[in-house]
């Protein structure tokens, strides 16, 4: 008999500093291809890690775009409240 495990990872929303970061981080970019980079240099990180933990590539796929909608709500806040920290 095998047992299957389900891993279940931290969640991304729960990643309150990375995601407020990531926004700063973008907002702060000079154009529409510097944040694009940027993106890239954070999801794919992301991803091999919810890959090499485990984690189907749908499952991976769902973590980081739940991410990226956190960092939207997050950039959001920021752009409408005028915060810079």
């Amino acid at each position: 008999m095998t047992h299957q495990a389900i891993i279940i990872p931290f969640p991304v929303t729960a990643r309150v500093r990375k995601i407020r970061d990531t926004a700063l981080k973008l907002l702060e970019r000079p154009t529409v291809k510097s944040a694009d980079y940027y993106r890239g240099q954070v999801l794919e990180p992301m991803k091999a890690n919810f890959l090499r933990i485990g984690l189907s590539e749908k499952e991976a796929d769902e973590q980081t775009r739940v991410f990226w909608m956190a960092v939207q709500v997050e950039a959001a806040r920021i752009q409408g409240t005028g915060a810079t920290a």
